[in-house]
Parts: C-alpha cells; sequence; structure tokens
C-alpha cells in the first residue's frame, strides 16, 4: 500500500447525469500499487486508411513541437515549438489565423492548419525547424478548385501605387499593395496570380473585390475602417473542408512527447504501473497512432492506473496529482467499470490521462481550481478515443440503457452539441457552455 499523501489535485469523470466532476481535495488517500503482465500490440504510422476505409489521423512528430506553447481557448487548440515562432513573426492572427488542429502527418509531410493557412515542416531544407517553415499555396488551390483561370497580362506599369510582377503577369496596386508590402510580402502571401475582381463571399453571402495571391487572398470590406478593411481569406478552413480532412482532427490533442513517437505499447515497465485488467486498454489505445502518447506519459512519470472505489457515485475515473516524489500522479477507474466494455473504459483513460499530461508538466500549467480549459481538452480526447476505437459512427450507436457506454455517449453527445457525428464544423463554444452550464459561473478558464 501506498500513501500519496494530500491530494493537490483530483479530476474525475462522471458517466451518469451525463457531466464531468472536477473537484479539489486535501485530504490524506491510500491507494494500493500493482503488478501485471504485459502483452504485445502492433502499431503503425503516417495517414493511415484501414480495410474498412477508416482514417486514422496521425500526430506530427515531436521535433516540430519542442519548446514553448501556446493554447488558444477560441479552438483548443495549442501551436507548439517552430510552428509557433513562425506565427508568432508571420502576422500572427490578422495574417495566418488561430490553429485548427495540432500537427499532423498527410502523406509524410508534417502540417498544421490554421484558419486562414497551412504550415508546413521541411526538414530537407534545413536542419533548425524554424528555418523549415513554408505556407502552402493555398491561394493557388482554392482557385484551381473553384475553377478560376486567370490569364497573365503581358505588360503592367509600375507607380508610386502599382507595381506589375513581371513573373505571374499581374498587378498589384493601392490599398492591396501598400498590406502586401507592410505584412510579409512575398514569403508569407506570394505573388499575385490575379488582378482585383468582384467575387460573392461564401461565409455571408456578400460581394467584395478581391484579388488572389499563391498562398491567400485579400478581400476588401468596405464596412470596416483601416486598417481592417483589407481581410485575408480563411483558406486553411476552406481547404480542410474541401480536401476531405477527417474531422477528428478538430478534436484530438496528442502530446508532445518525444517517446510518443514510438509504439510503447508493449513496453514491460508498463506492467509494473497498470492493473492486469487494465493493460489491455491501455495496450490499445497506445497501438494506435492517435493515441500513442498514453502509455509514454504512464511510463515517464511513473503514473500508477488501477480500479477502485472513487469514493462517490456516479463518478467513472478520477486522477490524482500528489504533494509527495514517488509515487506522485494516480489513475483511477471506478470499480463499477470493471465489467464495462474497451471501448467506455478506453475513452476514461483518454480523459484522465489528458489532465495526467498536464499536470506532469505538458502544455498547459495545472491550475488550483476548477478550470474549463483543462475538462475541454479532456473531454476532446474522451471523444477521440470513443471515435477512434469505436468507429465514426460510434456516437449513433445504440448501447444498452443504463449502461456505462450508453451514460457515457450521452455525455459525449451533450458534449458534442447533441450531434451524432462527428463533423469538421465542430462547435467548441457548444461544448464550452455545456462545461460552462456543469461547472457553474465559478469555475475559471
Amino acid at each position: 500500500m501506498h500513501s500519496p499523501g494530500p491530494q493537490r489535485k483530483q479530476s474525475r469523470l462522471s458517466y451518469k447525469r451525463f457531466r464531468l466532476l472536477l473537484a479539489l481535495a486535501l485530504v490524506p488517500a491510500i491507494l494500493p500499487q500493482w503488478v501485471a503482465p504485459a502483452s504485445a500490440h502492433a502499431s503503425a504510422a503516417g495517414i493511415l486508411r484501414d480495410e474498412q476505409g477508416a482514417v486514422s489521423v496521425v500526430p506530427g512528430p515531436s521535433a516540430i513541437s519542442g519548446g514553448r506553447s501556446r493554447y488558444f481557448s477560441e479552438t483548443g487548440h495549442f501551436l507548439r515549438g517552430a510552428f509557433l515562432n513562425y506565427w508568432e513573426t508571420h502576422g500572427r492572427t490578422p495574417i495566418l489565423g488561430v490553429p485548427i488542429t495540432e500537427p499532423l502527418v498527410e502523406n509524410g509531410l508534417t502540417v498544421q492548419y490554421l484558419e486562414r493557412a497551412r504550415l508546413e515542416w521541411h526538414p530537407e531544407i534545413s536542419g533548425d525547424p524554424d528555418r523549415a517553415i513554408l505556407l502552402t499555396r493555398l491561394g493557388v488551390v482554392a482557385s484551381e478548385q473553384n475553377d478560376l483561370h486567370f490569364s497573365p497580362l503581358s505588360t503592367g506599369g509600375d507607380t508610386f501605387v502599382s507595381h506589375f510582377f513581371r513573373e505571374t503577369g499581374h498587378n498589384l496596386s493601392n490599398a492591396f499593395l501598400q498590406y502586401w508590402q507592410n505584412n510579409g510580402g512575398l514569403e508569407v502571401f506570394g505573388y499575385p496570380i490575379s488582378e482585383e475582381f468582384a467575387q460573392v463571399n461564401v461565409s455571408d453571402g456578400k460581394t467584395y473585390t478581391v484579388q488572389y495571391f499563391e498562398r491567400n487572398r485579400f478581400e476588401w470590406h468596405p464596412e470596416r475602417m483601416p486598417p481592417d478593411n483589407i481581410q485575408l481569406g480563411l483558406l486553411g478552413v476552406e481547404y480542410a473542408r474541401t480536401s476531405g480532412l477527417d474531422p477528428l482532427a478538430r478534436v484530438l490533442l496528442p502530446a508532445d512527447i518525444p517517446a510518443a513517437d514510438t509504439d510503447l505499447s508493449n513496453d514491460p515497465r508498463l506492467a509494473s504501473l497498470v492493473d492486469e485488467n487494465l493493460l489491455p486498454v491501455v495496450k490499445l489505445l497506445g497501438a494506435t497512432p492517435e493515441f500513442r502518447w498514453i502509455p509514454a506519459v504512464i511510463i515517464e512519470n511513473r503514473i500508477l492506473v488501477n480500479f477502485d472505489n472513487v469514493g462517490e457515485e456516479g463518478v467513472a475515473g478520477s486522477f490524482f496529482a500528489t504533494n509527495v516524489r514517488s509515487p506522485r500522479y494516480f489513475i483511477v477507474i471506478s470499480n463499477q467499470f470493471k465489467d464495462a466494455g474497451a471501448l467506455a473504459v478506453a475513452s476514461i483513460l483518454a480523459h484522465e490521462a489528458t489532465h495526467a499530461y498536464d499536470a506532469s508538466g505538458g502544455m498547459q500549467p495545472l491550475p488550483q481550481g476548477c478550470s474549463i480549459n483543462e475538462e475541454l481538452r479532456a473531454y476532446m480526447n474522451g471523444l477521440s478515443a470513443w471515435i477512434v476505437l469505436g468507429g465514426t459512427d460510434a456516437l449513433e450507436q445504440n448501447y444498452t440503457p443504463g449502461s456505462q457506454e450508453d451514460d457515457l455517449n450521452r455525455s459525449l453527445l451533450a458534449f458534442n452539441d447533441d450531434k451524432p457525428q462527428l463533423t469538421f464544423d465542430v462547435d467548441i463554444q457548444a461544448a464550452r457552455n455545456f462545461l460552462r452550464d456543469l461547472y457553474g459561473p465559478d469555475c475559471g478558464a
């Protein structure tokens, strides 16, 4: 038996009443240590498609994510490492937008989708990640997808307010030229590939003067005051939609752990940390590219994972961070889930492992009270595990009424704004409102 000492934080996942409970506990607790056998499991890498055609959203390598990070509560995603450095030095939100995914591997290329851009990591250009970032030529892609063809001009004039680009045969003039020059120029936007022309904006149905560039689209909004009268197209969002990006990329939050770049599901160290009845579920998660980080977090931080009495009716799982050095962290799954299916237990583990990652030095400092952002991230991963392991139709399946699976599915449905399918347009604000209603106005950000 090990006594973890006073609990610094306890986060609980409740499967009844379709909600999460977050509580602070400042009392001693005693939790058992256990030993369990190990077993093998295989893993895969890259953007995968199994025999049924299901897409695997593969997290990018840790090499692109090391260093500083910034969390964007608007979308529930992070910018990290070299991608964050690029964002900070190339226009930030007005030019690039905020992230709508984490770094992903697509056809061997590590990318991250932002509202107005798609960042690409090209280590073949430089061994320094900060010098190896390029922007996808989304202006070219968007014009081709919309069947827009721009014939180059044979000549053009250079004046104080206009410049003719012989490279592409197009002019850039007046306010668009000034904006291009002041906000990154060729590196950020590329050359103009069209002249100015009128186009209907799909988001509001209004017609604006626009001009396409290799990497973006300028829009003239006369209803706004300068400098906001020039807006950039949301080409990152548009490309993500039209390219068939798996909606799972909108909610999956992989952890930035070097060890998570490899499959640790068969690591023998798990046997001394994870209950033998939970070990198969940890291995199941660890053998998927999306959740390879979970056994890495458990091993690197020596987190004890066990079935036990969580001390409150209806609570499915708890995470404990203690004030003693070892063992410091515990993930406890309620004894009531001993007979539940692997899908339910995996979703709870993914939720609690997210708290464990935060607490053990991950992307965000662990708050000392209720945190909507912390629960949002944990719920996002719990929902992701439900879909990764249960299939894209997991939310609309019929589960035995009153079962743990049915209660968890109802909770995840409520988090997903009661939509039975995960779609690209995930409503993060609706999810946040769900959590805010749950925890009340005293719960902090």
